[in-house]
C-alpha cells in the first residue's frame, strides 16, 4: 500500500490452520480409499488406482510413488488458531500448516482516484515438507474521477512467478471476472479452505462480517461516485445469486462512467453495455449513442435495428446482424419480431471487438460471402420458410447458414442449385437432398482428421452410461448423418469445427459441434433439441472441452486423399492451413 494512500475502509480476516499427522499408517488403512493418508512425494492427497506398491510387505493400491516415499496418517485438524499456538506447530514435518488471509481496502489516491483492493494471501507447508510456499491473488479496481476512466488490475504470485495484467474500461469483464472476484463464496472460500474439509456453516460469524463489509464498501462507493446504492444487494450476497457484489459494482461504475462521458443508453442497457461496449472512440462517431455505436461496429447503419434492440433487450445482436447480412435491409424487415425473439437469445458472445476493423473480421466476411450467393427469389423463399415453422428453434439460423454453404459447395463442384423450398417441410427435404448430392459428388476423396492423442483420450472417456466419439473420417461423418438425419456430412470439408457424437445405452445420439472452444450446436435426430436426460453429460463434456481449449489441444491436422488421382495432401496442420494442393504425395506420418 502506498504511503500517500488514504484508507477509507479496511477489513482483514486471517485463518491459521494446522493438521497434525502420525508418522505411520495403520495396516488396516492401507486398503482403504481415504484422504487421511498423505505422502511426502505428492503435495496432493493420494489418488488410488490399480498399481500395487509393496511397502514393508503391505500392498498399497495408490498412484506411483518411489520405493523410499514416506506416508503419514491424519491425527487431528484445527483452524482459527491463535498465532502463538500455531507458531509452535508450524515447522514440524508431521504437520500441514496454512495461513489464509483476506483483506479488502477502499482508499483514495492522489489525482482524485478511488481504489478498491482485494488481497488474497496464502502460506502453506504440507506434511513431509520443510519449506513454506506462498501464493497470492489480488484484484484492484482503480477509478480516475478526473479522466473518467477505470482500470481492472489483477496480480498473482505462484511458484516464484509474478503476473500482472491491467485493462482499461473492461466492461465486458463485469459479468464474469468482476462478479467472480468479489463473490462471497470465493472470498470466504479463500479464507476458510484448510485441507480436505470444506464444510461451512452459513451462520459462520466471519461470513456475516464479510457480508456487512461488502455492503459498507458498496454504500461508500455509491456516495463517492454519486450513485444510488442497490437496496437488494445484501440479500443477493447472502443467497449467492446474481447480481452479487461484483456485478453490482460493475453497474455502479458503468452508471458513473456513462454519466461522466454523456453516453446515451437504451431503456434496457446492461446486457448490451457489458457484452458489446464498443469503446469510447466508436461512441463518439455516433454522438455517444450506445446501440448505433454497437451496430456500426458490424458495418451496419439501421434505425430499424436500433429500435428493435431497444424494445427487445433479449435479442442476440450477433443473430440480428447475421439475418440482416443474409437477407439485406428490405427482406430483414419482413422477419416477424415474434420469430426473432423465439430464435435468438441474449447469451451470445461478442464477435466484433471494440477495436476491430470490418475487413479484419471473419464473422462479417462469412456473412457477406453467404449473402452474395443468394438471389432475390431465394431470399423471398427464406422469408416464406420462417413463416411456416411450427416451433422456431434457436438453431434455425445455423440451419439456414448450413444450407447456403452446402449450395456454395455444390456450385464449386459444378452443380447449380437454388433454394426453391417455401415451407419448413420442403426445406428439410431439400437440405437432405443437397447433403446427399454433395456427398456423392465428393465420394472420390477421403478426409481424415487427426487430433492430439491427449485430447482424444479426455474427450472420448465414457461418462456413466454415455459414450463419446469424435468424428475423424468420411465414414464417421456419413454414418452420423444417416443415423441422425442431419447435414453433418457437409461439415467434413470445413475444417473449422470439431464434431463429436454422444451416445447412450439406448442407441440414441447427440451430434455436437465445437468451434473455438465452445459447443455451439447440440442436436438430436432430425436436428431436434436435446431433452433433459442429456444435460449432465453435456455439462461434463463442456468442462473437458474448456480444459483442452485452454491448453491449446483442440487444433486438428487434416489430410485429404484424392483416390482417383492417387494424391495425398495435408491441408491443415495443427489448426493452420497449409496451402494449395501439393501434387506430390506427402509424408504418411502424423506430426504428433
Amino acid at each position: 500500500m502506498k504511503n500517500n494512500e488514504k484508507v477509507i475502509l479496511k477489513y482483514s480476516w486471517e485463518n491459521l490452520c494446522c493438521t497434525e499427522y502420525h508418522n505411520y499408517v495403520p495396516i488396516k488403512e492401507f486398503h482403504e480409499k481415504t484422504p487421511d493418508i498423505v505422502s511426502d512425494v505428492s503435495p496432493d492427497y493420494i489418488t488410488f488406482n490399480n498399481s500395487p506398491i509393496q511397502k514393508k510387505g503391505i500392498t498399497f493400491n495408490t498412484s506411483e510413488f518411489p520405493p523410499n516415499s514416506l506416508f503419514y496418517y491424519k491425527k487431528s485438524e484445527q483452524c482459527l488458531m491463535k498465532e502463538e499456538e500455531w507458531s509452535k506447530k508450524a515447522f514440524s514435518k508431521l504437520n500441514h500448516t496454512i495461513v489464509n488471509r483476506v483483506t479488502i481496502v477502499l482508499s483514495e489516491l492522489p489525482g482524485n482516484k478511488l481504489k478498491l483492493s482485494l488481497f488474497r494471501f496464502r502460506k502453506e507447508k504440507r506434511a513431509g515438507f520443510q519449506n513454506f510456499k506462498k501464493s497470492n491473488d489480488d484484484v484492484h479496481i482503480t477509478i480516475n474521477r478526473d479522466t473518467n476512466n477505470w482500470f481492472y488490475t489483477r496480480t498473482s504470485f505462484l511458484n516464484r512467478k509474478r503476473n500482472v495484467s491491467t485493462s482499461k474500461n473492461p466492461f465486458i469483464w463485469v459479468e464474469n471476472n468482476l462478479e467472480n472476484s468479489f463473490k462471497l463464496s470465493n472470498i470466504f472460500g479463500w479464507y476458510r479452505v484448510v485441507t480436505h474439509v470444506d464444510a461451512v456453516d452459513d451462520n459462520d460469524p466471519i461470513k456475516k462480517e464479510m457480508v456487512k463489509a461488502l455492503l459498507k464498501i458498496h454504500n461508500e462507493m455509491s456516495k463517492k461516485l454519486k450513485q444510488k446504492p442497490d437496496s437488494e444487494l445484501g440479500r443477493n450476497i447472502i443467497n449467492g445469486i446474481t447480481p452479487g457484489f461484483g456485478y453490482t459494482l460493475g453497474v455502479l461504475i458503468a452508471k458513473w462512467f456513462c454519466k461522466k462521458n454523456k453516453i446515451k443508453l437504451p431503456n434496457h442497457w446492461q446486457n448490451y453495455f457489458f457484452n458489446f461496449y464498443p469503446g469510447i472512440k466508436k461512441m463518439r462517431r455516433t454522438k455517444m449513442k450506445l446501440l448505433p455505436a454497437i451496430i456500426r461496429g458490424y458495418g451496419i447503419k439501421s434505425k430499424y435495428i436500433n429500435g428493435l434492440l431497444n424494445n427487445h433487450p433479449t435479442l442476440n445482436i450477433n443473430d440480428i446482424v447475421s439475418w440482416f447480412g443474409i437477407l439485406g435491409p428490405d427482406f430483414f424487415r419482413q422477419l416477424s419480431v415474434n420469430f426473432l425473439t423465439q430464435t435468438s437469445n441474449s447469451d451470445g458472445y461478442r464477435v466484433v471487438g471494440p477495436h476491430s476493423k470490418k475487413s479484419d473480421n471473419d464473422f462479417l466476411r462469412e456473412i457477406e460471402e453467404v449473402s452474395n450467393t443468394l438471389t432475390t427469389q431465394e431470399k423471398r423463399n427464406i422469408i416464406s420458410i420462417t413463416k411456416t415453422l411450427e416451433e422456431p428453434s434457436l438453431y434455425f439460423l445455423g440451419e439456414i447458414k448450413d444450407h447456403i454453404n452446402t449450395k456454395k459447395r455444390l456450385f464449386e463442384v459444378g452443380e447449380k442449385v437454388s433454394i426453391i423450398a417455401k415451407n419448413a417441410q420442403d426445406f428439410k427435404r431439400e437440405h437432405r437432398e443437397w447433403s446427399s448430392l454433395l456427398h456423392y459428388l465428393m465420394s472420390d476423396q477421403s478426409t481424415e482428421y487427426y487430433y492430439n492423442p491427449k485430447a482424444l483420450e479426455l474427450i472420448e472417456q465414457d461418462y456413466k452410461d454415455f459414450k463419446v466419439l469424435v468424428l475423424k473420417n468420411e465414414t464417421d461423418y456419413f454414418e452420423e448423418g444417416e443415423t441422425q438425419k442431419n447435414c453433418v456430412r457437409s461439415y467434413l470439408p470445413q475444417y473449422k469445427s470439431m464434431i463429436f457424437s454422444i451416445r447412450n445405452s439406448d442407441n440414441k445420439r447427440l451430434t455436437c459441434e465445437v468451434h473455438k472452444g465452445v459447443i455451439v450446436q447440440v442436436r438430436e435426430v432430425c436436428n431436434g433439441e436435446p431433452s433433459e436426460e442429456w444435460d449432465e453429460v453435456i455439462s461434463e463434456v463442456k468442462k473437458r472441452i474448456r480444459v483442452l481449449f485452454n491448453k491449446n489441444l483442440l487444433k486438428p491436422s487434416v489430410k485429404i486423399t484424392y483416390k482417383r488421382a492417387n494424391i495425398e495432401e495435408w491441408i491443415i496442420r495443427d489448426g493452420e492451413r497449409v496451402g494449395q494442393i501439393n501434387r506430390n504425395p506427402l509424408e504418411q506420418v502424423f506430426p504428433y
